[in-house]
């Protein structure tokens, strides 16, 4: 915040709400009438709707400033601006008062259609009452945002363990829950307006003015504002989506634009967010790389006379030319890092400089910037990148500082980021370009370590809980980890996953259930290894439970998970009944027979799956389930089929459970087999004799011979049915 230039009179150039990415969203907008009834700040609805911006003479069209046609912004003199010198200057010059900030002195006006803008701006400079006069730039933004995703301490919010990896960057995991502040201070977006509506922002959204349509409804249309609040506050710890950084902040909406952003409105905005006392911070994602007359006084007045830090993101040029208003004094400047390399338990993310971020020397602090997951419009969730992703950021760190020590001058709390952050940010991966050596890395932790003793922030398990009958996601179960005295417990989300968060370190048994499904604790691990080692301020991924549907006394049930490392991506289960029988009732339960209940009544397939499975990261997480009736008398044999022929069986952490009604009458895991080859022998059952094999062999496993193998799978119908959907479970550091 000390190291910005000093302000010269240049022409603004047309500036961007920085989003990373190519093209360009172009558009106007109008504004807005006395709003909430005060003339303080006021704009007349569709004030901005004249078309065609227009490109001044500088440089190439393309990087030419614009402006809005037929405007300028007039500032009269200390003691002159008033009511009557408005309608007095009205008069004089054949002008029309389109709009006025008056802590500023401001006043929008527009010519007659026709009028000489150079013309009409030199006669009111020699106006005895007018200090300044300026056309009416506009700020522009430039982007592209990937594909929305569904939402599928580290906080019990489903995306923030898989795809918030800017929250590990600045290591807001490690903070424990007892430490976050109760409330936090509201932190204002001027921006393109906030879907108040979006379920992670619901609630706590204060709608103010919004300069665009000229009311107080400040519903965001094109995305990026809500993307900045969703960064910076979205709801944490409530199961749904994204985490905000300041999750207990209140979020004030302030639109002014949609695609552009004229400066009057701009100014407007800054100052009517400086003037309401629940707001302690500013966000402003947007700017340019000129200076104008207007935005600094706006500025001055948030953070001078207001006492309000004023956050603003870096620019997206790659460039050391200042961009503003991240430029100006006063303004604590952000640019934008990406991940690099990953760590399962990423206590410290490693970060480089973002290809497209500035870092100029009036960079203060660098934060995650790009590939950030966050709120869109419409109940959605969508990745941005560009330092706008950056900005909110520092502003919500901002915000959860000052609701920790609320005496804190916002001095204070942006010397306190600044002074904690990370030191050592990687140049960028594309031209080598990296920020100046004195500019760190957003560290939140960091922020709080340097004022008091943290306590361990405990750690975190995700998992999948899933149907056995269906292999489908199974909603609405209950999810318990337990370590000695400590138990914790969530309830499964309608995709099946689960969070359990604040675990101090140690091992925990973790066990799901479900009314209508048998009880199960999660033993899908290397051979007796059952239970989950969880590391302070870590995520510890996956626990995959598979629940069996309950069933009568005397049928078994057999499931088969496994998760497929090592490319173990296919494994098939097999159910010979005994070999004694005539061969009209010889029966092999294999993949082709898959839930076909008329191939044989005692006996069937429940779920298989596909011969070519989607490559799943981290494991295809995969389940079989048959089940039989031991009806016939002879020996039943259970054995599993390497499909995919490796045999590098202990790579599958396959495990086979044996159900009899709703008791569990056997564990096997393959990783304590004995012998090797392709097919894994698990167990027999004569009646309700239950003997256990778990030996790996290259024989046929069957009490007949492969040729009645091969004539059972002519003679048996194919099986067409849904398949366990495609899951992707995956920490991406980027």
């Amino acid at each position: 915040m000390g190291r910005k230039a000093s302000i010269g009179v240049i022409s603004l150039v047309a500036a961007t709400l920085f989003l990373g990415g190519c093209g360009i969203w172009g558009g106007l907008f109008s504004t807005q009438d006395k709003l909430d009834g005060s003339a303080e700040i006021w704009i007349e609805p569709g004030a901005f709707s004249e078309p065609g911006l227009q490109p001044l003479a500088l440089g190439d069209e393309s990087g030419a400033p614009k402006y809005i046609p037929g405007q300028l912004v007039v500032k009269l003199k200390t003691g002159r601006y008033s009511d009557a010198a408005l309608q007095s200057l009205s008069s004089r010059h054949g002008v029309q008062v389109r709009g006025r900030i008056n802590p500023l002195r401001l006043a929008l006006v527009s010519l007659p259609a026709g009028g000489d803008l150079e013309e009409a701006k030199a006669k009111l400079l020699a106006d005895p009452d007018v200090e300044s006069v300026g056309l009416n730039y506009v700020y522009e933004l430039f982007g592209t945002a990937s594909a929305v995703v569904e939402p599928k301490h580290i906080t019990n919010d489903p995306l923030m363990p898989l795809r918030q990896w800017g929250l590990f960057a600045i290591r807001f995991h490690e903070i424990a829950a007892s430490v976050l502040p109760s409330s936090a201070p509201m932190i204002a977006v001027v921006d393109t307006g906030v879907d108040y509506n979006h379920p992670d922002l619901k609630g706590k959204v204060t709608k103010g003015p919004d300069y665009v349509d000229g009311d107080m409804d400040p519903m965001d249309t094109t995305g990026h504002g809500t993307h900045v609040a969703g960064i910076a506050a979205a709801l944490t710890d409530n199961g749904v989506g994204v985490a905000g950084v300041s999750g207990r902040s209140a979020v004030l909406a302030i639109r002014v634009g949609n695609y552009w952003i004229p400066t009057f409105a701009g100014a407007a905005g800054i100052v009517y967010a400086a003037d309401q006392s629940a707001v302690k911070v500013i966000n402003l994602s947007w700017g340019g790389p000129y200076q104008d007359l207007y935005i600094p006084d706006a500025i001055q007045y948030a953070a001078v006379t207001k006492g309000k830090l004023v956050v603003a993101a870096a620019g997206n040029w790659n460039t050391v030319a200042p961009m503003y208003p991240a430029a100006y004094p006063n303004v604590l400047a952000v640019g934008a890092t990406e991940a690099y390399g990953s760590s399962w338990c990423p206590r410290q993310v490693d970060v480089r400089k973002a290809c497209f971020s500035n870092y100029g020397p009036y960079v203060d602090i660098a934060a995650p910037g790009f590939w950030i997951l966050s709120t869109v419009p419409g109940g959605e969730y969508g990745a941005y990148s560009g330092t706008s992703m950056a900005a909110p950021y520092v502003a919500g760190a901002a915000a959860l500082v000052w609701g920790k020590w609320p005496t804190l001058t916002r001095q204070q709390v942006g010397d306190l980021l600044v002074s904690t952050a990370r030191p050592g940010i990687a140049e960028d991966a594309c031209e080598g370009h990296a920020f100046p050596s004195e500019v760190g890395h957003l560290d939140v932790y960091g922020a709080f370590a340097a004022r008091m003793a943290m306590p361990p922030a405990g750690g975190a398990l995700l998992g999948l809980v899933v149907d056995a009958n269906t292999g489908l996601p199974l909603g609405g179960a209950t999810v318990t980890a337990k370590s000695g005295t400590i138990s914790r417990s969530a309830t499964t989300r309608s995709d099946g996953t689960f969070t359990i968060t604040s675990l101090p370190e140690g091992w925990y048994k973790v066990t799901a259930s479900k009314s209508g499904y048998i009880t199960t604790t999660d033993e899908t691990r290397w051979c007796n290894e059952a239970d989950w080692w969880v590391d302070d301020g870590c995520l510890e991924l996956l626990p995959f439970i598979a629940l069996p549907q309950n069933q009568a006394a005397d049928v078994y049930t057999v499931v088969l998970e496994w998760r497929g490392w090592c490319d173990m991506e296919d494994l098939d289960t097999y159910l010979w009944l005994p070999g004694a029988l005539p061969p009209r009732n010889r029966y092999m339960v294999f993949w082709s027979d898959k839930g076909n209940l008329n191939v044989h009544p005692f006996a069937r397939l429940l779920r298989d799956e596909p011969g070519q499975m989607p490559w799943r990261p981290w494991g295809p997480l995969s389940v079989e389930a048959l089940t039989f009736r031991a009806r016939y008398t002879g020996t039943y044999t259970l054995a599993v089929h390497d499909f995919s022929g490796w045999g590098n069986w202990c790579c599958s952490d396959a495990v086979v459970r044996l159900y009899r009604g709703t008791t569990l009458v056997g564990t096997y895991s393959v990783c304590c087999a004995q012998g090797s080859g392709l097919w894994w022998k698990v167990f027999t059952v004569a009646g309700t004799t239950v003997t256990g094999i778990n030996q790996l062999t290259s024989e046929f496993p069957g009490p007949y011979g492969y040729d009645a193998f091969v004539s059972a799978s002519q003679r048996k119908p194919a099986y067409s049915g849904p398949e366990i959907p495609d899951r992707e479970f995956k920490y991406i550091p980027r």
